[in-house]
C-alpha cells in the first residue's frame, strides 16, 4: 500500500538476507507450530556432577503421581541435580516451583540446568528443610530427600499443603519407606499408596540385548484430607 512496502515469506535463514535500512520497520509473523506433548529429556541431556541424579523413569513416575497442571504452586524438598525439578517446572508453566536444597553446589547445578533448558519458574532456596519452607499453601509437595529430618518435614508439609493436595515421596531403603509410611499415617492424609519401581534398560545397539538394572525406588503418595 506504500512505496517500498513488500511481503516476503521464507525460512529464518532466507529472511536474514533481506536488506533493511535503519529507518525500515519489519513485522515478523510466525505461524503457530504443531502442538506437541511435554516429553522427558534423556539423562545425558542434563549438566551433571557427582551429586545424585534421578533417572528418566523415576522422573516420569514422580510427575505422573503428582498429577500436575499448568498453574500449580509446588514445593520440592531435596532438589539434588535438578532432574525432577526441571520436569515438574515444565509442567507448571504458569505456576511456580520452590525447591529447597541444603547443598550449595546442588543449588548452583539446579540453576545451571534451569538456564540450560530455559526454565524461569523455579526458585531454588539454599536451606536445610524444614527451615525456610515458604509460608504459603502448595498444591503439590515432592520429598526427594530429607537429610535425616523426615519427621519434621512431613509435619510441616501437612501444614502447608492444600486440602486435596498431593504429597509424593521417594525412598531408596525399606527403613526409609517404613518411616515415611508411619509419619504420614500420623498426619492428616488419606488415600495412601506405596509401591516399588524396578526398571531394566536394554541398549538396542547391544547385539545380545542384555538388560541393565537400575536401582529400585520406593514411592509413597498421599492426599491431604
Amino acid at each position: 500500500s506504500l512505496p517500498g512496502e513488500f511481503i516476503q515469506s521464507g525460512t529464518v535463514q532466507e529472511l536474514c538476507s533481506t536488506h533493511l535500512s535503519q529507518s525500515d520497520l519489519a513485522l515478523i509473523y510466525l505461524s503457530p507450530g504443531e502442538r506437541k506433548g511435554i516429553g522427558f529429556f534423556e539423562d545425558e541431556d542434563y549438566i551433571r556432577t557427582n551429586i545424585p541424579f534421578s533417572k528418566k523413569e523415576t522422573r516420569m513416575m514422580v510427575c505422573s503421581l503428582l498429577e500436575l497442571s499448568p498453574a500449580m504452586t509446588v514445593l520440592e524438598i531435596g532438589g539434588g541435580s535438578g532432574g525432577i525439578t526441571i520436569d515438574i517446572a515444565r509442567r507448571i508453566s504458569e505456576g511456580i516451583l520452590f525447591s529447597l536444597e541444603k547443598n550449595q553446589e546442588a543449588c548452583q547445578l539446579i540453576q545451571q540446568n534451569c538456564e540450560r533448558f530455559r526454565i524461569d519458574n523455579v526458585q531454588c532456596i539454599h536451606s536445610t528443610a524444614p527451615n525456610d519452607i515458604p509460608q504459603k499453601l502448595f498444591d503439590r509437595i515432592f520429598i526427594g530427600g530429607s537429610g535425616g529430618s523426615l519427621s519434621s518435614i512431613i509435619d510441616n508439609s501437612s501444614k502447608v499443603l492444600k486440602k486435596g493436595g498431593i504429597l509424593v515421596m521417594t525412598a531408596l531403603s525399606l527403613l526409609h519407606v517404613t518411616e515415611g509410611i508411619n509419619l504420614i499415617k500420623n498426619n492428616p492424609f488419606q488415600s495412601l499408596s506405596i509401591f516399588q519401581q524396578s526398571i531394566s534398560r536394554i541398549d538396542p545397539n547391544d547385539k545380545n540385548l542384555m538388560m541393565k538394572s537400575l536401582n529400585p525406588i520406593f514411592f509413597i503418595k498421599a492426599v491431604k484430607s
